[in-house]
Order: structure tokens, then C-alpha cells, then sequence
């Protein structure tokens, strides 16, 4: 019985210490702003990772740094493996981005994200199409979170 209120006790002060977790890339304010964003390539993901980007949140100081971002997306979609008749089996989505960030001064970062994911061929053609759309929208979440998280590190 000793044993148990001991053990309770010992976890809830160790709950108690966590309280004040805060996750490392969720400041309040940035020590940047988004200046002019351009995109190239595949259009529909461009605009979902600049409408996530955008939902940064703004920040107040005066001398924050201005990035100028140059965003090139591409989407492939390749058979990853065939059954005995040659027809596909499994498929593979690529996403692959390249962003170029200008800071005002003519030096230049560059940095490359790409992400892939493998999944079975469906009997029905919409249904597989329909897929394929969810896992574009996940694919290009990731992404954007690792867009953010890396302009976070600046």
C-alpha cells in the first residue's frame, strides 16, 4: 500500500514538472517577414504551401528580416511495380520542392524538401484518383511544415 501512494506520488510530481512544455517552434512572434513569394511548377501545391506559409504568424519588431522566397514545386507519379501481366501493382507520388530564400542582400540559401509515398493499385479508377488526391493534400502538408519549420530557423 506504501509502495502505491509512493509511486503516485513520484508520477504526479513528475506530471506536475512538465507543465510548462512548450513546443521548440511555436513562438509567438517571428524574427522575420514574408516579403515578395514566388512559385514555379505544379500551381495547385504551390498555392497550398504558400497559403500555409502565409499563416505564419506576423511579427511586430521593426527590425525583423525581410525573406524574399522563391518556391519550385514538382509532383511525379511513377509505377513503383508490375504483375505478371505488366499491368501496375503499386504506385509512387514524389513531391519535390525547392525553395530559395533572398534576404534582402544578393546572398542566397537553397534548400530542398522532397517527400514520396508508395500505395496499391485500386479496382475502382475514381476511387484510386480519389486517393491519390488525399495523399497529395498529406504529402504537401508535410512539406509545408518542414518549409516553416526551417524559415523558423533562420
Amino acid at each position: 500500500m506504501i509502495k502505491k501512494i509512493f509511486l503516485i506520488i513520484i508520477i504526479f510530481s513528475f506530471l506536475y514538472e512538465c507543465s510548462g512544455y512548450k513546443p521548440i517552434y511555436s513562438k509567438k512572434e517571428q524574427n522575420f517577414k514574408l516579403g515578395k513569394i514566388e512559385t514555379f511548377g505544379n500551381e495547385k501545391l504551390n498555392k497550398i504551401i504558400v497559403r500555409n506559409i502565409k499563416s505564419i504568424k506576423k511579427t511586430n519588431k521593426e527590425n525583423a528580416k525581410i525573406l524574399n522566397l522563391e518556391i519550385n514545386t514538382k509532383l511525379e507519379k511513377n509505377v513503383k511495380s508490375k504483375d505478371t501481366k505488366g499491368n501496375p501493382n503499386k504506385f509512387e507520388i514524389k513531391i519535390f520542392t525547392n525553395l530559395i530564400i533572398n534576404k534582402g542582400t544578393d546572398r542566397a540559401l537553397q534548400k530542398s524538401f522532397n517527400i514520396s509515398n508508395i500505395y496499391n493499385v485500386f479496382e475502382s479508377e475514381f476511387e484510386q484518383n480519389k486517393y491519390e488526391k488525399k495523399i497529395e493534400r498529406t504529402l504537401i502538408s508535410k512539406i509545408s511544415q518542414k518549409l516553416i519549420i526551417y524559415l523558423q530557423t533562420l
